[in-house]
């Protein structure tokens, strides 16, 4: 979830969009001329917009060209009023000072940058974007002439302390803010490659900042490991990070003799591979104790339970801004309720799980002599076993007394899977709708994605999508009762929703675990649950007796100041590899 302005990320990638389809003749022949002349001007940019890259994150509806970003699509097209101010920028610099175009977007502004003399350096992060800019826009005299300059991803780390006027395309601004910092950041400064595009990202930018380090930012399921290579070797950066886990990163970072750090958040449903070789460069920090046993057994060397935290800077007491109208749900509804709870209904991936988890099944079956199409009624079977308790785990004792030695054939011939937790994402999804849906006669109202409206027939009120940064804020703030629900397969874990909740001063039910009483005094610093009817009956007294559930808040906020800030976190990490801090910069 972000703040970032953005069409809703339920909206479809309608038919029309796949980027790259139906390229006209005149586009093929003006990419070719300017390949051609990056060619003979710039080797390495021509060499590596050649490596290719993905597309699927653009994608066009009713001719407007969309970037996906995490949950989001955001519009790439510049409105005239932005044009125009870029525009204004350069026509007010200096005569004959350089141009440098920070992000391509759609192209909009470059023909009348290409019209004036100034020598003109346009970046762009994203190749898929340049690559369209250069079949949109005939570039090959510019670039012969040494008028333009193009610039891909790292590359602009080379402009620090080279004077330009700057002109920011608003998707820069927006996706990248990190990278256009790095420009005024010292040679020397010590660079952390940060995978972007998901939950947390900015978060750990941040923290690597706290700690001596210049993040940069790369989308690495976008780019070939060409690339992610020639990145990491051009920052010349001293580290990796992550956040979840990204097989390929492993083997790339100890091939280059360079540590990575993964911070696992969420669960890892699919394989875990083994290191092509010994890893000792590679560090996995894990949100749950569990995993640490499951990919030690896999061959990584460094695996380490590490709870999570929260960023108390986003995360402050701020009443008098809730009812601020520029900060007000798009509903317009405020974001005060009796109950909350923030949170996915977990039906999005159901179906390709529960297709695998019957594929997976029937090829044992028939390895077996049994007939595979047995699979879909043998899982059903289990499966309604364990409806009859949501709130005991017993997916793998069923899997295991019904099939034995289903799961050893997954871990085994299929790198690692777990029938037992694709199941399992069919019962948490109807587990959490479940239990969210008891709570509805007490007025609670859910943040998550569409599914939600599944419930909505039951009296549970969806609010849509709340941004990860100050709406969540704010709905942490305002909300008399929050609720965390786990997924049914990791009742052992503290999700980010209870440093979250505890970091805004909001009273919170979170799910009992050994873990979660290990970090905080249940009773005094939060309030936990064991059941569905505990849930309710808790929810209600709580609403009913606010002055205990304020107390209980107020503890539960100073405990997570204390001991659970996400700069502490990111700094034991840096430690246990070996990563200390920076030296602070000279006076």
């Amino acid at each position: 979830m972000s703040d970032a302005p953005s069409l809703p990320s339920t909206t479809p990638i309608s038919a029309e969009g796949a980027v790259g389809a139906g390229r006209s003749p005149a586009q093929r022949d003006r990419l070719a001329a300017t390949l051609a002349a990056l060619d003979r001007a710039q080797p390495s940019v021509s060499k590596r917009l050649r490596w290719g890259f993905g597309e699927e994150h653009l994608s066009l509806q009713g001719g407007q060209l969309l970037r996906r970003w995490a949950s989001n699509l955001i519009a790439v097209d510049l409105s005239a009023a932005r044009q125009a101010e870029l525009l204004e920028a350069a026509a007010a610099a200096p005569a004959g000072a350089p141009l440098r175009l920070l992000g391509v977007g759609r192209g909009e502004v470059l023909p009348a940058l290409l019209a004036g003399a100034a020598p003109l350096t346009v970046w762009e992060p994203d190749p898929a974007l340049l690559w369209r800019l250069l079949e949109e826009i005939d570039l090959a005299e510019h670039i012969l002439s040494g008028h333009v300059r193009l610039l891909l991803g790292p590359d602009l780390l080379r402009e620090r302390g080279r004077a330009a006027v700057d002109l920011v395309h608003p998707l820069v601004r927006l996706l990248h803010g990190r990278e256009l910092e790095a420009l005024a950041a010292p040679a020397d400064a010590r660079v952390a490659i940060v995978c972007a595009g998901g939950l947390f990202v900015d978060d750990l930018c941040g923290a690597l900042a706290e700690h001596g380090w210049l993040p940069w930012l790369i989308e690495a399921v976008n780019l070939p490991m060409e690339e992610l290579t020639y990145a990491i070797q051009q920052t010349g950066a001293k580290l990796v990070a992550r956040i979840n886990t990204m097989n390929l990163l492993t083997d790339l970072c100890q091939g280059l003799g360079v540590p990575l750090l993964v911070w696992e958040i969420d669960p890892c449903l699919d394989h875990i591979l083994p290191p092509r070789r010994p890893a000792p460069l590679s560090w996995i920090f894990t949100y749950r104790e569990a995993n640490v046993r499951a990919y030690r057994s896999r061959g990584h060397l460094h695996v380490e339970h590490l709870p999570l935290a929260a960023p108390p800077h986003r995360r402050p007491l701020s009443p008098a801004e809730l009812d601020e109208p520029e900060h007000l749900p798009k509903d317009g509804k405020g974001w005060a309720c009796a109950v909350s709870f923030v949170g996915g209904s977990l039906l999005q991936n159901v179906q390709r799980y529960l297709d695998a988890t019957r594929a997976l099944t029937g090829q044992w079956l028939a390895r077996q002599g049994k007939p595979p199409e047995a699979a879909a009624v043998l899982l059903d079977q289990l499966v309604q076993i364990q409806r009859q308790n949501l709130d005991q785990w017993r997916l793998p004792q069923l899997l295991d007394g019904a099939m034995p030695g289903l799961r050893d054939y997954a871990r085994n011939e299929h790198q690692g899977v777990d029938p037992a937790l694709w199941l399992g994402e069919l019962i948490a999804a109807e587990r959490r709708l479940s239990h969210v849906a008891a709570l509805a006669p007490l007025g609670v109202e859910v943040w998550g994605d569409a599914g939600w409206r599944q419930v909505a027939d039951r009296g549970v009120v969806w609010r849509g999508l709340a941004g990860h940064k100050h709406a969540l804020t704010r709905i942490y703030n305002a909300a008399r009762v929050h609720v965390d629900i786990n997924r049914i397969y990791q009742q052992d874990i503290i999700t980010m929703r209870v440093f979250d909740v505890l970091a805004c001063g909001g009273f919170l039910l979170a799910e009992h675990s050994p873990g979660l009483a290990r970090c905080f005094v249940i009773g005094q610093e939060i309030e936990t649950w064991r059941t569905q009817a505990e849930l309710v009956a808790k929810a209600r007294h709580y609403l009913a007796h606010p002055a205990q559930a304020a107390a209980i808040a107020a503890r539960g906020r100073e405990r997570v100041l204390r001991d659970h800030r996400f700069s502490d976190r990111v700094g034991h990490m840096l430690r246990r590899m070996g990563l200390p801090a920076a030296p602070p910069p000279a006076a």
